[in-house]
Formats: structure tokens, sequence, C-alpha cells
């Protein structure tokens, strides 16, 4: 069997020529076409911009259009239109051929591993392994770590609207009656250095031991510096979190799409965006102050796990603020529109040593015990706020 079509290839170009907006409904790339002319032509067609694809314009994109076989084969590729639902078939047999082709290289590459006889059979399994879990992911999804998705999540954890994802904080779980639930948009605040990507990544640990998918946007940290912090906290080689290789954007559009893939290969239901100051969106004008701007982007990420029934936890810094206070909701920067879309907030702060809790910004004289205590600021499910202590044991906070 052939490992390609290009019936398909010049349909699936056709249908994006009439309606590029087909661009924002699935994920697809260059590297689902076999054909290199056709691969040449999806790229032109992205790079226009609007919906509409003026032919005029396409081939003025196209780097080489004799090479490809100049309008008579663009008018070629016109003529194999076929419908939306004709389309969605046909690109999920692209995908699966694009599948098969990279399955076909690695089996290669696995063949000659095993022919190498200076590698251990430990060294070659983990390999193999890497190799075929990476399969359908290049260009997309790729993952800092090889996971596996739970079957035990797959089948005993069919959400509904009830479900909550604990987030192995007891008294935050309880306050929530049973922890986060799908919809939900989760901000972590605190001064700088208190640990909010600590938190957040301890929540992680607890979130994968229970077998829930976790997905990463670390704009601060670098996935192989995320993967040391998980294996430093006991994870294990495989767990079920996972990030971009690369974050090549900070736009909402890109993070969604990112988030889409997640949610189809991995049934992803927890993203976790460190932090909230990278993100952007197209819907910001440059006339928007901080303040406007800033809350167009938690209402983008709000509609986002409404939409796609996740729970998004960002992480936010905070306003200066006095030596004399704890921070309060108010004091996250430009707050507005995290007090009135926010599910949960919460802020961190390190106890001094002396039974005192750390406030405002860094003192380098003070010194800190391995405690923190994690304050509910805002609660929409029950509107119980409590405040709570956790210990930094095992590379984690407990």
């Amino acid at each position: 069997m052939e490992n390609y079509n290009l019936d398909v290839e010049k349909s699936v170009l056709s249908c994006l020529i009439n309606n590029k907006e087909l661009l924002e409904k699935e994920t697809i790339t260059e590297n689902d076409f076999y054909q290199d002319k056709n691969k040449e032509i999806f790229k032109a067609i992205k790079k226009i911009d609007g919906n509409y694809v003026d032919l005029n314009i396409l081939k003025h994109n196209i780097i080489n259009l004799e090479k490809i076989g100049g309008m008579t084969y663009i008018a070629n590729i016109m003529s194999s239109f076929i419908s939306e639902s004709g389309y969605s078939k046909n690109l999920k047999i692209l995908k699966e051929l694009r599948i098969r082709r990279e399955l076909h290289k690695v089996s290669l590459e696995n063949f000659n591993l095993l022919l190498d006889e200076n590698k251990s059979i430990e060294d070659i399994t983990d390999e193999i392994q890497r190799n075929t879990k990476e399969v359908g992911d290049s260009g997309q999804l790729e993952i800092g770590k090889p996971i596996e998705v739970s079957p035990i999540y797959e089948i005993e954890n069919e959400t509904d609207d009830n479900t909550k994802f604990p987030s192995g904080y007891n008294t935050l779980d309880e306050s929530l009656a049973g922890g986060f639930k799908e919809g939900d948009l989760i901000i972590i605040s605190g001064v700088s250095g208190n640990g909010k990507t600590l938190l957040a990544e301890s929540m992680t640990f607890n979130l994968c031991s229970k077998g829930f998918p976790v997905l990463w946007f670390s704009y601060e940290v670098l996935p192989s510096q995320l993967d040391k912090h998980f294996q430093a906290m006991g994870m294990g080689k495989h767990y079920y979190a996972y990030s971009p290789t690369k974050n090549e954007s900070g736009e909402i559009d890109w993070i969604k799409a990112k988030i889409k893939r997640g949610v189809e290969k991995y049934l992803t239901k927890i993203v976790i965006i460190d932090h909230l100051d990278f993100v952007v969106s197209k819907k910001v004008k440059n006339s928007d102050t901080q303040a406007i701007s800033y809350k167009q982007i938690v209402t983008e990420l709000k509609s986002l796990a409404l939409e796609l029934n996740i729970i998004i936890i960002s992480l936010a810094h905070l306003k200066k603020i006095q030596n004399d206070r704890e921070p309060e909701m108010q004091d996250i920067g430009y707050s507005a529109g995290i007090f009135q879309l926010a599910d949960c907030v919460l802020m961190i702060n390190r106890e001094k040593q002396g039974g005192g809790e750390r406030m405002g910004y860094e003192d380098e004289e003070e010194i800190f015990t391995n405690s923190s205590f994690i304050k509910m600021v805002k609660n929409r499910e029950t509107g119980i706020l409590k405040k709570f202590r956790v210990d930094y044991i095992n590379n984690r906070l407990v």
C-alpha cells in the first residue's frame, strides 16, 4: 500500500483555496502533504491574509510557479473541490498517511538501532519507545517527555458537568467542593520568588499521579528544566505532563491550536500557562491601555476553557506592594479582569523564620523556612475562602 494519495492532497488544497477558514478548525501542516509541489501550494495559501484566497495573489506567493506545473496545475486542483464534510474525511486520510510515512521511517531507524552492537538493550529499548511515541506530533505538538494516556483515565474518568479534578491539597479541594472543574480559570499569584511555579509544578505532580494529563506552556523555564523538576519530585520516567518542545508564540490562537491537539491526542484536561504576561491577543489594539489588554486576554482564556471543557491555570505577577501587609486580589497587575472572570485565585507566601509570613517584595536580609502559606482570595464555586500551610518536601509542596 502506498503511503500517500495525491487525489486526496489536491482535494484538501482545493477546499482550502475556496475556504481558508478551514485552517482554523483543524490543525494541518505542510508535512501532512507528500508531494513537494502540494507542500509549496499549501505554504502559499497560508501566507495570504484573510479568509479569501485570490488566485492572482496565490500564484505570486508560489516561489517557482513553473516548477509545480503553472496555473494549469492550480486549475487541476480547483477541479478537485469537495464538500466540507468530504474535506474532514480526506484530511483524516491525509494525516493517517503522514503517520504511516513516519512509522515507516521510524521502523528503519529502529532496525538500524538493533544492529548497533555498541548500545545496550536498555538504551535500544528506550530509543525505540521514544521514536515511536513521537510519531504523529512533528510540527504540531511535540512532547518534552514520552507519555502514555492512562487507560483508567480514558475509561473510568469520562467527565460530565459534575466531574472534579482534585489539586491534591485537601483544604483547597474541600473549599472547591471536590476540586477544579471543566471551564475553570485558576490564577496563582504571589511575590516574586515565593513559589508560584513550584506550586503549579506540585499540582501537576498531584494531578499526574491520578492519571490526568497536564499540558504546560512555560515561557520562563525550558521543557528540559521542567522535566528535571518533575524527575526530582519522583514522577518516574514516563508521566502525564508534556509541553511543546519550543513555545514559538504567546498568541492565544497558537496556544488554542496546541491545546486542541492535546485534547485530541492526549485527552488533555488541565493546561498551565507560566505566565500571563507572555500571552498576547490579536484582538488587542495598539491604542488599548494595559488594563484593557489584560482584561481581553483573561476573557479569551476563560472563553477557551469553557469552549474546550478544560481547566486553565495561569500564573500572574503582583504589582509592588508595601512590606507591612499581605498581598490581596487587587495587588495582581491590572486585576479588574481577573477579579471578574477567574473562578479561583490563590496567593502563595513563604514563611519567614520566626513564624511570620513573608510580606511584600524580597528582602535579602530575611531568612525563610521551607514552609509557605496558600490563601484563597476568590472562590466562585462555594465562596469559601481559606488559608493553609504547605511544606517543601521531596522537591515539591505537600
